[in-house]
């Protein structure tokens, strides 16, 4: 598979999050929080994946719009994909506080979801 610039620049990201020789954040954690920790990067995937979804749904309507020419779907199609992304982040957000409200803000916790 051909490494892409971004492709490359994730990976020099989660090596730089993550170096080698370093303890695995979501290891340090004590177990119950290995399995919260687990049920948060879960609920991440399953947003943005939902997301996504959302998205191509959206984005593959708007062809057939455009060569309908119907302008006023368009435009609210395209006001609907903008604001998408930032009503997936809130409602995100608004779960992930009422689940696990003062783990909000440990970067322990959250390393750790991300290595999950």
């Amino acid at each position: 598979m051909k490494r892409t610039r971004v492709r490359v620049s994730r990976e020099e990201a989660w090596r730089a999050l993550f170096p080698a020789g370093q303890p695995n954040p979501l290891e340090a954690l004590a177990p119950d929080l290995q399995e919260r920790a687990r049920e948060a990067a879960e609920m991440i995937l399953n947003a943005h994946e939902d997301y996504s979804a959302r998205f191509r749904e959206l984005t593959a309507a708007a062809q057939g719009i455009f060569e309908r020419r119907d302008w006023a779907r368009g435009r609210y199609n395209a006001e609907q994909r903008v604001r998408l992304y930032r009503d997936s982040v809130n409602e995100l957000a608004f779960h992930l506080h009422a689940c696990f409200g003062a783990k909000m803000t440990d970067r322990a916790f959250w390393m750790g979801a991300r290595r999950a």
